[in-house]
Parts: structure tokens; sequence; C-alpha cells
């Protein structure tokens, strides 16, 4: 073989790589595109609302480990389920319409538990030492908090509101209502439900520079021409809410603290869509009952349903 034609086949070679190369990018881009065109997919579904019924054990389950992420193990869910559903007039869970609905998993719930009356339960309990072990670093927030939990006389209403990350929030302001009623009726039947506060364990975020990116062995992405990049890069360590409408619990309430959750969550096996990671954490906010019924209302405000929708349970 004379050197012209080696160096020509070596020529050839190198653009058969190059091609193959850009083929590649080409159908990484594609597949990139039809990736996002899947996420943006709409899909029409209804919803019914229900009260809390025994063969939804295992769904609330599933929504309430969502509260405490990681450190579910720190709480007996299975109790703090039960609580639930011992409740079966009050509160509200949402589901796929269906013919029959007994086969249906909850997405969504929303109820309330008395941390006074249920202060021998074991995942109140629980509750209550999670919250003393994670704010031990704050005693002014935490002297506050046990304030409020301890004293008999003002009963706390712990607010329980999860649903799965896909499910629409235009779901949340018939429930919030219902629950509103639901309280009163149980208030005028001598039950314990008249609150002086309510609690709430929020989740919330913020973005942060990934750890992989800065690796030299990792693969470099630029946020500029990533397609799933589409995060302001000002939004860096601003604060988020998982749930918009604690925004607004937030405006009412009359303690506000925030924890780190006992297990750290690896920022970048959040990164599904972003160049960007996601670091999680929690805030307690605590709030006077007589601010719930002001609260529904700019919830149902700013998450609007559609028109002529008249909510109610099967």
């Amino acid at each position: 073989m004379t050197g012209e034609k080696r160096k020509a086949e070596e020529i050839i070679e190198k653009e058969d790589i190059k091609n193959k190369k850009k083929e590649e990018i080409s159908n990484s881009e594609s597949d990139s595109e039809n990736e996002d065109e899947e996420i943006n997919e709409i899909v029409d579904v209804d919803f019914e609302f229900f009260d809390p019924q025994p063969q939804d054990f295992y769904g609330y389950k599933i929504l309430l480990k969502q509260i405490f992420g990681n450190d579910h193990e720190y709480i007996n869910l299975s109790d703090l389920s039960d609580l639930v559903l011992s409740q079966p007039l009050l509160g509200s869970s949402v589901k796929v319409q269906s013919e029959d609905p007994k086969k249906e998993d909850p997405y969504a719930m929303l109820s309330v538990l008395n941390m006074q009356e249920h202060k021998d339960k074991i995942s109140i309990q629980q509750i209550k030492k999670y919250l003393n072990d994670r704010l031990t670093k704050k005693q002014v927030s935490l002297k506050k908090l046990n304030g409020y939990l301890n004293d008999e006389s003002k009963p706390v209403g712990l607010l329980l509101n999860e649903r799965l990350i896909n499910m629409p929030p235009q779901v949340v302001p018939p429930m919030f209502r219902m629950l509103l009623e639901e309280i009163q009726w149980a208030i005028d039947d001598k039950e314990p439900y008249e609150f002086a506060y309510y609690m709430v364990i929020s989740k919330l975020y913020r973005m942060v520079e990934s750890k992989v990116d800065k690796d030299e062995n990792a693969p470099q992405t630029s946020v500029k021409n990533n397609k799933k990049s589409r995060i302001d890069p000002e939004d860096l360590n601003k604060v988020f809410y998982f749930q918009p409408e604690d925004e607004i619990i937030e405006k009412y309430s009359v303690l506000k603290v925030d924890f780190r959750m006992a297990k750290a969550t690896n920022t970048d096996s959040k990164r599904t869509f972003y160049d960007y990671g996601i670091d999680p954490f929690r805030r307690v906010l605590v709030f006077p009952a007589d601010k719930l019924q002001t609260i529904t209302n700019e919830i149902s405000e700013l998450l609007k349903e559609p028109e002529n929708n008249n909510y109610s349970k099967k």
C-alpha cells in the first residue's frame, strides 16, 4: 500500500468517524425534542373527590411519605395513615374518575389531625420528636413551636396537604373549602376540631449548581445549549415552594422555621430536566385557625378552577 493511498484511507476513516458523531448528535437532539414533546403532552383527565376510605390506606401512606422525604423512616406512616382514615367524615382524597373508584388510588389528599387529642399516638409523638431533633440549633423557634404543641387549652391541627407531583393544583381549592365545612360540622357536633392554630410541614427547594458538571471527568453540558435547561441563572439559590398554596399560608403564619432533613438528598439525583441540582428542605408553618377561611379564599383566587364546576364528594 502506497503512502498516498494509506493517507487517503485514513482521511476517509476520519470523515466516517466525524459523520457518525454528527449522526449521533443529530439523533440525540431529535430524541431530546421527542422527549420534550412527550413531556409537554397534555392528557385530559377527570377527577372526583372522596371521603377517606379504608381501601386508600396504601395510597395515603405513599402521599404522607412525600411530606417527610428521605426522613419518612422516622415516622410510623402506617399509624399516621390509620389516624387520617379514622376520620371518615373529615378530609378529602382525589381520584381519577372511574366506574369503580375503589380500585383507584388517591392522587391527592387533605386532612387535619388534632395534635393534642392524639398526643399518645405513636406517629404524633414521633413527629414532635422529629421536629425537636431537627430544630435543636434553633432554640428560640423550637421553644415557640413546643409552646403551641404543648398547650392543651389551644389545640393545634396538623394540616396534611399532599398530592402527586403531576397533579393539577386546581384540585386544592375545593378540598380546602370542603375541609372548612367539615370542620364546622364537627364543631357543631361537639367533636374536638375547634383549633387555635394549624401547623403545616411544607416542602421547599433551592436551585443549586451541579457538582457533577464540576467533575473534570464528567461530560460537560452547557446551560445555553442544553434544550432541557430552562432555569434562569438568577434563580440559583432562590427558595421555591413545591406547592404554591404554601406561599399563601406563609403570609399568615406566626411561626416560620426551616430545617434540613437528617438523611441528605443527593442534589444531582434531581437533575431530570435541568443542568442544576435541587436542594430540598422543609419549613414548619404555624398560623391562627381564624385565618383558614382567608387562606382558602386566596388559594381559590390563586389556583382558579374551571368555571361552572360544582364539586361534591362521591
